[in-house]
């Protein structure tokens, strides 16, 4: 089962406890998954499980154009709540219209308690989730409705507040501080399965979607942090080493990398993968897998699908590729006469490249390139 995990590091393979694990949601690509855990038990133990938004209240989530934000105004509008959103840029705030915001307020030149306020016939947000912590302490309290929630979740603005307890008082109103990754295993545990229950089913009928602003290798690290202190919107994923260099561009994704350097056994190549999905992505990690055992032989291959005729340009279904991969693996590549998965698989053809078309598309998915 291919798994999404709440952890937490930078690694190429990390141990998960068991509870702390979902799967892979239908019709999410896996590395668009790593986007998912995260954010979802962020907003919903907090927005949910603990300040308890209801159908119709109002709802004001700070950094509305952040992963956390992205996620929570798609769960709120999915419950009916009514979402109001600050963001620093018209940019910004126009993402966060387009996934359903109801009230953007420009936080650098607008003031979110008077615009909440006007917004909501002077009554105020039912529920705040925060990021920002004492900066916004006294503010988020004065734009609470009555018996309004406050949850913070981030401290960007400073940990040290002034908090009128006369207002709370005076609003039956509560304010709430949690952290996801310090809580016991039982507690994430719990978190994880009411996502599973509550979220994943929304994510799966694509009613809320992971938003992921761009995907880098984790080589580059110290860039996908430089991309967080600028004009992100979603969540910046680490791509693991896997020989490819995938980068998110709206739907589709980008990868160019050196392919594998067997020249001692007279194979130089390259591979990319262009304008394809994340299953075209697997696809292509698993015939470089094949080529690289092939390298380790005594020669190279072309592979050829068909009756003895090459795909370069035309046109192939990647089912039929996938299908292919299984008794490849199983058999190896040693053998120049080998049969992929009922097709012949013809050897020692330098200098040609192998095209795999994607049929929906009409675009490249990868190459193999033979020196």
């Amino acid at each position: 089962m291919r798994a999404a995990g709440l952890s937490g590091g930078y690694a190429e393979k990390v141990a998960v406890p068991v509870g702390q694990l979902l799967p892979v949601p239908k019709g999410i690509g896996l590395v668009e998954a790593a986007a998912l855990p995260e954010v979802a038990c962020t907003v919903w133990s907090n927005v949910f499980m603990i300040a308890h938004l209801r159908p119709g209240e109002t709802f004001l989530v700070h950094g509305g154009s952040s992963g956390i934000g992205t996620m929570a105004i798609q769960l709120a509008k999915a419950v009916g709540a009514r979402v109001a959103v600050t963001a620093g840029s018209p940019e910004k705030l126009a993402r966060c219209a387009e996934l359903g915001a109801d009230i953007l307020i420009n936080y650098r030149e607008q003031d979110f308690v008077e615009e909440v306020r006007e917004n909501t016939a002077g009554a105020g947000a039912d529920v705040i989730l925060d990021l920002i912590g004492a900066k916004y302490l006294d503010r988020n309290v004065r734009a609470l409705a009555v018996n309004g929630r406050l949850a913070i979740i981030g401290l960007q603005g400073g940990a040290k507040g002034e908090l009128n307890l006369g207002a709370l008082l005076t609003k039956r109103a509560a304010v709430t501080a949690t952290s996801l990754r310090g809580r016991p295993l039982g507690e994430k545990a719990a978190i994880v399965a009411a996502v599973r229950e509550h979220v994943w089913p929304l994510i799966e009928e694509g009613v809320v979607r992971p938003v992921v602003d761009r995907t880098l290798p984790m080589a580059e690290a110290a860039e996908a942090h430089r991309v967080l202190e600028g004009g992100h919107v979603g969540k910046v994923l680490l791509a693991a080493p896997l020989a490819l260099r995938l980068t998110a561009k709206g739907p589709a994704h980008t990868s160019c990398v050196p392919g594998p350097d067997v020249s001692r056994n007279g194979l130089r190549g390259g591979l990319q993968v262009r304008a394809g999905s994340e299953r075209a992505v697997r696809v292509s990690t698993a015939l470089l897998a094949l080529v690289r055992r092939a390298g380790r032989q005594r020669a190279a291959h072309l592979l050829q699908l068909g009756a003895g005729r090459h795909l370069l340009g035309e046109q192939s279904r990647l089912d039929a590729v996938e299908k292919a991969l299984q008794p490849a693996h199983e058999l190896g590549l040693g053998d120049p006469q080998l049969r992929l998965g009922g097709h012949r698989v013809l050897g020692e053809r330098q200098g040609e490249p192998l095209q795999l078309l994607d049929q929906l598309r009409g675009q490249p998915v990868l190459q193999l390139l033979h020196g």
